[in-house]
C-alpha cells in the first residue's frame, strides 16, 4: 500500500489528494494512516508515494510509525533521501523496515520489453548468490506482458524464484 507523503518540493511535486503533510498533527497523521489501511485489502507492507520531505521529519515519521506498529505493519521505504530519519527511527521504535533492492519503473513504461529484459539480467547478475532480493515492478501493459512471458517456472529454473512480497518482508507482532 503506497501512501502519499509530502515531497521536498510540495506542492509543485504533488502525490495527489490526501497527501500526508509534515505540518499535520501527530493525531491526524495516525488517523490518516489508519484510514488508508482500513480501505485496503491484504496489505503486505506500507510504502511511501514520494515523501522525501516527510522522511526527514522525525515528528512526522514517529506518528506514522506509531500507527504502523499498532497494526504490526512493516514499512517499505522507496528511494529514501540522504537525510532520511526513517531507518534509524524505525530501528529505535521497533518498526520492521525494508528497502527494495530494485525498482523497475521507467523500464516498464517502454513500448517494448527489451529494457525490462536488460534490467532483469543485470539484476540477476547483481544479486547472484544472495538469498533474496525485493524487486518492485510498475504494472503497465508492457510489464504485464513481460511478466507472463518471463516468469515461467521453466525459464526461471536455477536463476530465481518468485514469491509473494509478504514472505520476504520482516513482520512484527501487532502492538
Amino acid at each position: 500500500l503506497q501512501l502519499p507523503m509530502e515531497p521536498e518540493d510540495y506542492p509543485r511535486a504533488n502525490p495527489g489528494p490526501g497527501t500526508m503533510l509534515v505540518n499535520m498533527t501527530p493525531g491526524r497523521i495516525e488517523k490518516m494512516t489508519r484510514e488508508y489501511l482500513g480501505l485496503a485489502d491484504d496489505v503486505a507492507a506500507v510504502a511511501n508515494l514520494q515523501g522525501s520531505f516527510a522522511a526527514q521529519d522525525q515528528p512526522f515519521m514517529t506518528a506514522f510509525y506509531r500507527e504502523l506498529k499498532h497494526e504490526g505493519m512493516p514499512f517499505l521505504h522507496l528511494s529514501p533521501p540522504p537525510r532520511s530519519v526513517a531507518r534509524t527511527l524505525a530501528a529505535n521504535l521497533g518498526i520492521a523496515y525494508d528497502e527494495p533492492d530494485a525498482i523497475l519503473d521507467e523500464e516498464a513504461r517502454a513500448s517494448t520489453t527489451k529494457s525490462l529484459d536488460r534490467a532483469w539480467e543485470a539484476l540477476l547478475e547483481r544479486t547472484k548468490g544472495r538469498r533474496q532480493a525485493v524487486v518492485l515492478l510498475r504494472a503497465t501493459p508492457t510489464s504485464v506482458k513481460w511478466v507472463e512471458e518471463t516468469f515461467v517456472p521453466k525459464k526461471l529454473e536455477g536463476e530465481a524464484r518468485i514469491v509473494p512480497l509478504s514472505s520476504v518482508l520482516h513482520r512484527m507482532a501487532k502492538g
